[in-house]
Parts: C-alpha cells; sequence; structure tokens
C-alpha cells in the first residue's frame, strides 16, 4: 500500500468535510442531543457519500450532477428546509438524555447520506480538491490507487466526524437546559437557511 497515496487521500477526506454546512450542523445536534457514539454515526451518511463520489469517479460523477442539477437542488434543499424546520420546532430534554443511553438512528445516517449526494457543493469542492492533487495522487498509474484513494477519502471524513462529536460530546455536559435549546434552535435554523439556498441556487440555473 502506498502510505503517502493513502494520508494525502485522508487529507482530502477531511478537508470536504471540514467546512461548516447542514452535515456538520446536524451532527453537531446529534451529539449535543444524544451524545458520542450517535453524534459520530450521523456523520456515516456523509462518508458513504463521499466514498461513492470517489469511487464513482469526479468527472462521470460531476457529468450526472449537472445534468440533473435542477431536481438535485431542489430535491437536497426542501430536505434540509424540512430538517431546519423540524430541528428548529424540537424540543431537547438535557436530563433525560444524559441518563439514558441514546440508540443510534439509522434514519439519521440515511438522511446524512441522502444530503451529501443531492448537494452539488460538496461534489464540486472534492473535484476542486482532486484537480488541484491529480498529480499527486496520480490514480491512473496503477490499479490500486484508486481503491486506496477512496479508502483514505471515507478515512479522513470519518475522523472529521469523530472528533467534531467528541468536541460537541464535551461541551454540552457544560451547557444549561436553556442554552441547549437556544443551540438547537438556532442550528435548525441555520439548516433550513442553507436549504433554502440551495433552492435558489438550483433555481437561479
Amino acid at each position: 500500500m502506498d502510505v503517502t497515496l493513502l494520508l494525502l487521500a485522508v487529507a482530502i477526506g477531511v478537508e470536504v468535510a471540514a467546512p461548516i454546512g447542514p452535515i456538520n450542523l446536524i451532527v453537531m445536534r446529534t451529539a449535543l442531543e444524544r451524545g458520542f457514539l450517535p453524534g459520530a454515526a450521523a456523520g456515516l451518511g456523509s462518508v458513504m457519500g463521499d466514498a461513492a463520489f470517489a469511487a464513482f469517479g469526479i468527472r462521470e460523477v460531476e457529468s450526472l450532477v449537472l445534468s440533473h442539477a435542477l431536481i438535485l437542488g431542489l430535491i437536497g434543499g426542501t430536505l434540509l428546509v424540512v430538517v431546519g424546520i423540524v430541528l428548529a420546532r424540537s424540543h431537547i430534554d438535557l436530563e433525560a438524555m444524559r441518563a439514558s443511553a441514546q440508540p443510534i438512528s439509522k434514519r439519521r445516517i440515511a438522511k446524512t447520506f441522502a444530503l451529501t449526494i443531492t448537494n452539488p457543493a460538496t461534489l464540486f469542492g472534492m473535484l476542486a480538491i482532486f484537480s488541484g492533487m491529480g498529480k499527486a495522487l496520480d490514480l491512473a498509474a496503477a490499479p490500486y490507487r484508486s481503491s486506496t484513494a477512496v479508502a483514505g477519502v471515507a478515512t479522513g471524513s470519518l475522523l472529521w466526524w469523530i472528533v467534531v462529536s467528541g468536541v460537541v460530546t464535551l461541551v454540552r455536559a457544560r451547557l444549561s437546559a436553556v442554552w441547549v435549546d437556544r443551540i438547537n434552535r438556532w442550528t435548525g435554523v441555520a439548516i433550513a437557511a442553507f436549504g433554502f439556498l440551495l433552492v435558489f441556487e438550483a433555481l437561479k440555473r
């Protein structure tokens, strides 16, 4: 295995996942509500989406996204608006959450996967990074390099969500119920705002 290639791909995975957007907000909110493991698990959907982009080939996925930009933007944006409104209207019972182990939500994993693959910004961010590092990655040099890159991207993305969930879980122990509710409400508003922006951008094309 080419360790340098793997480390480069891990760095790409982190770089793609790190920008603050709806997925980061959903993972933070999940960790705030349910704790470390459910929070990190919520990021698995994004990991799978990033890996899918890398596995199927950035250029091939780009043409698919460009040809269906309107429908993908409308679906992804509408989903974000609905998720944001639901979160903003919900209440987190902090004491009850701390007192009981919270299950990992398969629905939330599916949600972050759907949001990742319907968000053109994720694809184009990865496209820009892969284009800029294409010479260093040199994926055509050997058959194993593509699979190594996919594994690295997934690993980097997963590491980011583990760190995010861990930090939020540590912070939530110091927050009062009032502050948790405020953060929850504004997180929902921000996610809905991302959704409206995505719909607007899709309709502009």
